[in-house]
């Protein structure tokens, strides 16, 4: 089973927004994973960037692009090997998944930042996220019938 879709940098805000989780959203022919971001997979990326790049200058560069590239890697993955990868990765049926919202917040143009936002209702629970890069092209691609 192949992805169709990869939406990363998606954050969830917990009580009182202090409490951030960050996910990447895969989607398949049938089946979706919010596959949360951790320290621990954020470092493994980081140190494999590092130990193919050169000197201090390629090592660094190796190191941001590998923190801001994160989800890159489960276009290589299988379903079972993204849902199973962390405790805090959920997975659903495509058919469990009733609507997709997507929205900007036109506010946020004065700081100089612009956020969007994605609400997915799954089994009548709403899971909301935010992030700063418009996630509606790659939302569509994986789910044209609910957006």
């Amino acid at each position: 089973m192949k992805n169709i879709a990869i939406i990363p940098n998606l954050k969830q805000r917990k009580f009182l927004g202090f409490w951030t989780k960050s996910f990447t959203i895969v989607v398949f022919e049938n089946k979706t994973v919010f596959a949360e971001l951790t320290s621990d997979i954020l470092k493994e990326n980081v140190a494999k960037a590092r130990e193919n790049a050169k000197g201090f200058f390629g090592k660094w560069g190796a190191q941001m692009g590998a923190t801001l590239d994160y989800a890159k890697r489960y276009s290589a993955m299988s379903f079972e090997d993204i849902k199973n990868e962390t405790t805090g990765n959920l997975f659903f049926d495509n058919s469990s998944i009733s609507k997709i919202k997507t929205y900007k917040d036109d506010r946020s143009q004065e700081s100089g930042r612009i956020f969007y936002y994605v609400d997915i209702i799954v089994d009548g629970e709403k899971y909301k996220f935010s992030t700063e890069h418009d996630p509606t092209a790659e939302l569509k691609k994986g789910f044209p019938d609910k957006i």
